[in-house]
């Protein structure tokens, strides 16, 4: 049902999750300040609004408590991903075992290697090594430092190749939307679903808890429902990383951080200074028409 309505509606995948999402938390706020004051109690603001939403359609009321929904949501889902951003191992877009799975991590690791391999042969060819390479078109921020010897830089360019190359997942999906729509497609629903079970998990724990505290602490047992939707949310967005890597493994699509690596090869080729031509050579008939001048 997402699927096609992901593909009848533009941008229904964005706005699908943080949308459920609100609504699950205005729930969830809407449990915690119940029972609510009748009419006659009510006063300023909220007297107010109460008015406004009696005087108004119901097509408007539900359009603005969708609006308030999807802005609730998009909040939640942005403090989620800074929360998971300041954990050491839970950056999804970070180089960490949690970015994807053991497999996935290990294909990615195994290509960057043979990117790296491959790119220290064509320098070592051309009279270059890997430290002629700047550092900062390969890596995001300062870049990252070389060591001396051709080992030490192998290595040091392999990781910052696969730590590059995790960050740019995202851009290697939409790559994947002309070129590949089959792997695109499945691979941004795994991603989508992991969203709405992250995006539904959190507001939905919070209701568990104000149910318990306004009725009976037996309802804190709900509370393995949201743990298995993050964890299944999680596992969701580790098998969308993972078909990614796949894609690029096979040769399907590559990372815009190889496309550099590549590009920075050939200026070093265009930076290279040109030897000089040597002067012409000069030609039999042209000294011998100079011969026959002079005998004249």
């Amino acid at each position: 049902m997402g699927t096609v309505l992901s593909s009848l509606l533009p941008g229904f995948r964005e706005v699908r999750a943080p949308l459920i999402g609100g609504y699950f938390w205005l729930f969830a706020g809407w449990l915690a300040l119940e029972p609510w004051p009748g009419r006659e109690e009510t006063h300023g603001v909220v007297s107010a609004v109460a008015d406004l939403s009696a005087s108004l359609p119901d097509s408007v009321v539900l359009a603005a408590v969708s609006l308030a929904a999807y802005i609730i949501g998009s909040l939640a889902e942005e403090i989620t991903q800074l929360g998971r951003g300041l954990s050491p191992t839970g950056d999804p877009t970070l180089y960490t075992p949690s970015g994807a799975t053991r497999r996935g991590h290990h294909s990615m690791y195994q290509l960057a290697g043979e990117i790296a391999s491959d790119a220290q042969r064509q320098l070592r060819m051309k009279n270059h090594t890997l430290a002629d390479v700047p550092t900062e078109v390969i890596e995001e921020g300062d870049g990252y430092s070389l060591g001396s010897g051709e080992d030490d830089q192998l290595w040091q360019l392999r990781e910052a190749l696969t730590r590059q190359a995790m960050r740019e997942l995202p851009l290697v999906r939409t790559r994947l939307m002309d070129d590949q729509p089959a792997l695109f497609a499945s691979s941004d629903r795994h991603q989508a679903e992991g969203e709405l079970r992250i995006a539904v998990a959190l507001p939905l724990a919070a209701i568990v808890i104000i149910l318990a505290l306004k009725t009976t602490p037996l309802f804190l047992g709900a509370l393995l429902v949201p743990m298995a939707l993050i964890g299944q949310g999680i596992m969701k967005q580790r098998r969308s990383r993972d078909e990614l890597i796949d894609a690029m493994f096979i040769g399907k699509v590559r990372p815009p951080v190889f496309d550099r690596l590549t590009r920075a090869m050939e200026d070093l080729d265009a930076r290279k200074p040109k030897p000089a031509e040597p002067p012409p050579r000069r030609r039999f008939w042209d000294r011998a028409s100079r011969t026959q001048t002079r005998q004249k």
